[in-house]
């Protein structure tokens, strides 16, 4: 008797019939391979072909991320798409050993921060003047 069993989601699933039922199965194991890199919040450092791959970047002060490339292990740029999901990025993982690439550059201060930070510290400094002078003037 031939069972019609269909795959769902990962499971397989079949009609019972009214008689028992042996299943003989077949599994075989998947190689995993290698993930290696400057990144935070991966979860394993190996996977099989074709799942997903997920990390953040190791952030650096006053760097943003310029490019992100995967390459194998002899320093191979692997032509994959590197999706950026507002700071996640993600990969589907090939079926060799890679290596995550991150490129920074830095992050030059706006105007608009050198003028804040002087505007600061003038009122420090104004204060500290004032204060100064409150204090010499009681004294006197």
């Amino acid at each position: 008797m031939n069972l019609n069993i269909e795959e769902l989601d990962g499971k397989y699933i079949f009609l019972m019939p009214n008689k028992d039922v042996v299943l003989d199965l077949e599994i075989e194991e998947k190689e995993k391979y290698e993930v290696d890199g400057d990144i935070d919040n991966l979860n394993d450092k190996l996977y099989y072909v074709d799942d997903k791959i997920e990390f953040d970047v190791v952030q650096q002060e006053n760097h943003q991320v310029k490019s992100i490339y995967l390459t194998d292990k002899e320093g191979n740029i692997i032509d994959t798409e590197i999706i950026n999901n507002n700071g996640r990025y993600s990969f589907v993982m090939p079926d060799m050993d890679i290596k995550i690439n991150v490129e920074y550059e830095i992050i030059n201060p706006s105007t608009f921060d050198g003028i804040r930070t002087s505007i600061v510290l003038f009122l420090i400094y104004s204060t500290i003047l004032v204060c100064t002078l409150i204090y010499y003037k009681k004294r006197i």
